[in-house]
């Protein structure tokens, strides 16, 4: 089952966040971190962080230049249908939000 979904700036500033999972999780604690470990990732690796496990769950994350999407599943989730989800939703906000957060140049 689906935890959370997170969708913040690569600034850490958090747009959306739905938790319909049982744990009580800190907004604004997980984008600092989100938008943290997709930096480091950034700029030593040169690459962007995908997935990443826990005990109990997965992360998922898909970003473009300006924002940062997030799904938190239960570890026992089928990875590719948790993708495809992310996916769809990365599609649909960036369709309907996505100029308010485009750099301008």
């Amino acid at each position: 089952m689906i935890q959370h979904i997170n969708i913040l700036t690569t600034g850490g500033i958090p747009i959306l966040f739905r938790n319909y999972g049982e744990a009580e999780v800190s907004e604004d604690l997980i984008a600092g971190f989100i938008s943290s470990i997709s930096n480091f990732f950034s700029h030593i690796n040169h690459s962007k962080i995908k997935s990443s496990e826990t005990e109990d769950n997965k992360y998922f994350y898909k970003s473009t230049q300006e924002i940062i999407f997030v799904v938190g599943a239960d570890k026992s989730d089928d990875d590719y249908g948790v993708i495809n989800k992310l996916q769809l939703i990365s599609e649909k906000f960036l369709d309907r939000y996505g100029d308010l957060f485009r750099k301008k140049k």
